[in-house]
């Protein structure tokens, strides 16, 4: 009877009866694992258990990293895992396992390597996803990687308590200069920057300028008007001021619409900055293109890019910074825009935009894609390992690990977590330039205006010709909003209309509200096509709105975060 028991607590364990050889075995790992891990301890309590010395071989590891050293060598993070307790030979085939889940690994040696909640193996799968590492590729148990992993690698091991890690001061002073909480905004500004940078300005120059040290890129996303280039205009100051005569060109490229507002603030900031805008006919352009060398600033657009980039990659310069304003214009990575600006050649890329880029994780991979080519791995990788498991799954692991990636790379301030620092109002003044069928029209009216003017003058003298005289400057103001005002039939462009759709676009996008004025009631009847278009939602108040749907439209306005935009006649406003 006691016989019968102790067969079935054998068979209950997965022995089947090896007839042939009058013996009982495991037939598969699983099973194996099973009885070593649990089933075991049962036998050894219940029973007097001997063991042959092969069985001995048949034990579970644990997993051990044992030490670490870490070290930024010759522009390259060696990180030493010469002590893990798994053979260089089969980190990856464990790897693999542990990222179908199974619960073991049988070693080479027989044994098994036990994979269930490991902190060490933990930390050696998200080095290697984070990472993009093979561990097929080991050599001596040495991974080499980008310096920029930096501070990835450092994240990871301010969570990993379990071993002693080396690290020697290369790698320590990174850290230390890159974490946002050491940001020494006492690196010393240029002599010639007319303007007292606010401290959160000089924080965001010295950031930029400690990736620079590194020959980092990074994405400043400050909100709209907390001075975004201001503090590259300073970045780029104080590299001309400590450079000699070889000293090179830095390019911006910017929407068309505020291409003259870089020029403007340069004049007015940094006015020591030899600045060209790349502007005119081709052979205009070409001729400046040419003639870069002889300037600190080159400024174009998006659009004149895509027209010139044979011209620039023929001159095959390479640039102090390559500067990509409102860089949301790179979102999408198979336009022209994305693929033109890539061409270019710099020692150091910025990004700047005021839209929180984790709007779009295809646009953050692009602009990354941009600053510092390869750090989010191909598109096609990215969207494996991040995108899809974050957008569709929700997985919070991959949002973890991308965010780990991602942050020492972007400074994103805020208008409320600045507040103490920012004035009452600011103020900020865009220039804008006709597009060509608008300036025809413009030109054209100008002249046949003076004429009538002139005549009307000669005729009745200057007093008695001030209606006249006002209506004209009436029209030719219209005509500089959009000559769709007068002209009935006209299908064309206004510029002025494109950068104010470009401003409420960024606006909106970075959760803000606008109140919008305008003297022509009938500039709003185009505004609203295009707010309807982008499927911006808005109110308008005119002077033909009844004063009790006024203060209705105000109240809904401030208590309802859907409503983004609002239209005022400045009579009614």
């Amino acid at each position: 009877l006691q016989e019968n028991r102790n067969l079935n607590i054998i068979k209950k364990s997965g022995f089947m009866l090896d007839v042939k050889n009058l013996r009982f075995i495991l037939p598969n790992d699983e099973q194996i694992y099973e009885f070593l891990t649990n089933d075991i301890n049962y036998y050894m309590q219940k029973f007097e258990v001997m063991v042959t010395d092969n069985f001995k071989t048949k034990e579970v590891k644990e997993p051990k990293l044992g030490s670490i050293g870490v070290k930024v060598e010759n522009n390259l993070l060696n990180i030493d895992l010469t002590k893990l307790s798994i053979s260089p030979e089969e980190i990856q085939e464990v790897m693999d396992k542990y990222k179908i889940k199974k619960k073991f690994y049988r070693l080479k040696d027989g044994s098994f390597l036990n994979l269930n909640e490991n902190e060490d193996i933990e930390f050696l799968d998200k080095l290697s996803s984070g990472m993009d590492i093979n561990y097929r590729d080991l050599k001596d148990n040495v991974i080499k990687l980008p310096v920029n992993r930096t501070l990835y690698l450092n994240e990871l091991l301010k969570k990993f308590n379990n071993t002693k890690t080396t690290k020697n001061s290369e790698y320590k002073q990174i850290v230390e200069n890159l974490e946002k909480g050491n940001i020494d905004e006492e690196i010393p500004l240029p002599k010639e920057v007319k303007a007292d940078l606010r401290d959160y300005q000089k924080i965001g120059y010295s950031w930029l300028k400690t990736l620079e040290n590194y020959k980092f890129g990074g994405i400043l996303a400050d909100d709209m008007g907390l001075g975004k280039t201001l503090q590259l205009l300073t970045v780029i100051e104080s590299y001309i001021e400590k450079s000699d005569k070889d000293k090179k060109a830095s390019i911006v490229i910017s929407p068309s619409s505020l291409a003259l507002n870089w020029m403007a603030e340069s004049k007015k900031f940094t006015p020591n900055i030899k600045v060209q805008v790349i502007s005119g006919t081709a052979n205009e352009r070409k001729q400046k293109i040419t003639d870069i060398k002889n300037y600190d600033l080159v400024i174009t657009s998006y659009d004149l890019l895509k027209r010139d980039i044979e011209k620039y990659k023929e001159l095959n310069y390479t640039f102090k910074y390559i500067i990509a304003d409102e860089a949301q214009y790179l979102k999408n990575s198979n336009t022209q825009n994305a693929k033109a600006i890539k061409e270019l050649k710099a020692e150091t890329r910025y990004a700047l935009t005021g839209t929180p880029i984790e709007n779009s994780l295809a646009e953050l991979w692009s602009i990354f894609d941009y600053i510092m080519p390869g750090y989010l791995f191909q598109y096609k990788k990215f969207k494996s390992m991040y995108e899809t498991p974050i957008v569709k799954e929700e997985n919070q692991e991959a949002m973890t690990k991308l965010k780990m990636l991602i942050e020492p790379f972007v400074l994103r301030r805020t208008k409320k977590e600045v507040l103490t620092e920012l004035p009452e109002k600011t103020i900020t003044v865009l220039n804008n330039n006709m597009d060509d069928e608008q300036e025809k029209i413009y030109m054209s009216y100008l002249a046949k205006a003076k004429k009538e003017v002139a005549d009307q003058i000669k005729v009745n003298g200057f007093e008695k010709s001030q209606i006249m005289i006002l209506a004209a400057l009436t029209r030719l103001r219209q005509i500089c909003c959009h000559p769709g005002l007068f002209i009935s039939d006209y299908k064309g462009e206004s510029s002025k209309l494109s950068q104010c759709m470009e401003i409420i676009e960024d606006a909106v996008d970075s959760g803000h509200k606008i109140l919008l004025f305008s003297g022509y009631t009938s500039m709003f009847d185009i505004i609203q096509k295009e707010l309807i278009e982008r499927n911006i939602k808005y109110f308008k108040l005119t002077d033909s709105t009844k004063v009790s749907e006024s203060i209705k439209l105000v109240d809904d306005f401030n208590n309802n975060p859907d409503i983004k935009i609002f239209l005022f006649s400045f009579k009614a406003g």
